[in-house]
């Protein structure tokens, strides 16, 4: 009996080595990866054989939800609200930390900070497969505005500044071309709210929607 209970024993430290636990929930996270960060699948390549040729296809990526990131562990990822939790993925890293974190759909990615490029790297928690990258948003104009004010008693003089696109240049159901990182994908306008626009990118779910300004949108012109 005592035999077979050190055996037990055994057998369960190799199945707790095997299968590493997370860590403890309420840790806070590495103060770099707090903020705002604009979340984005990666473009793949693929190819298509013919007859005599082989072509090389890419599909664009596409954006998700913004993500922000709070001191104490507290995350907001589009409607999915949650707490990191570091974890240990079966292909860690020793060199990188790593926190779980779910989105809308209860889908589980494993993140960490990649701090060459101040991006947050995504994969995903089955595999371990890369799922996203994240970059960190830049400061508002409102931000970089006031940084510049002259530092004395005296307001500067404010310049004209053309109109922004009014709300009534948009409607629901039209078709537009959103700004993202640089480049304007298609898509349409779902909902309308506060100056704010939600849509969604062509061909892509409604897990991709997202709330925008107008200075990301512009008509597309037939």
């Amino acid at each position: 009996m005592k035999t077979f209970a050190v055996f037990l024993f055994v057998c369960m430290g190799f199945s707790l080595k095997a299968h590493p636990q997370n860590n403890d929930a309420t840790a806070p996270p590495e103060k770099e990866i707090t903020g705002s960060w604009e979340v984005w699948i990666s473009g793949t390549m693929g190819y298509v054989a013919t007859e005599n040729d082989v072509y090389r296809h890419y599909t664009s990526g596409a954006a998700m939800n913004a993500l922000t990131i709070q001191a104490n562990g507290s995350y907001q990822w589009g409607e999915q609200k949650g707490k990191l939790r570091k974890t240990e993925p079966w292909y860690a890293d020793p060199e990188k930390t790593y926190y779980q974190i779910f989105d809308s759909r209860n889908n589980q990615y494993d993140m960490w900070y990649k701090k060459d490029t101040d991006q947050l790297i995504l994969m995903f928690g089955e595999s371990g497969g890369h799922a996203a990258t994240a970059s960190r948003i830049g400061k508002n104009k409102e931000e970089k505005n006031a940084e510049n004010i002259p530092k004395n008693n005296k307001s500067p003089k404010p310049e004209f500044q053309p109109a922004s696109p009014a709300i009534a240049h948009y409607v629901v159901n039209e078709k537009v071309e959103i700004n993202w990182s640089g480049g304007w994908y298609k898509g349409t306008i779902l909902e309308i709210k506060d100056e704010k626009y939600k849509v969604n990118y062509e061909g892509w779910g409604s897990l991709y929607d997202e709330w925008v300004g107008a200075q990301r949108l512009k008509k597309i012109h037939r």
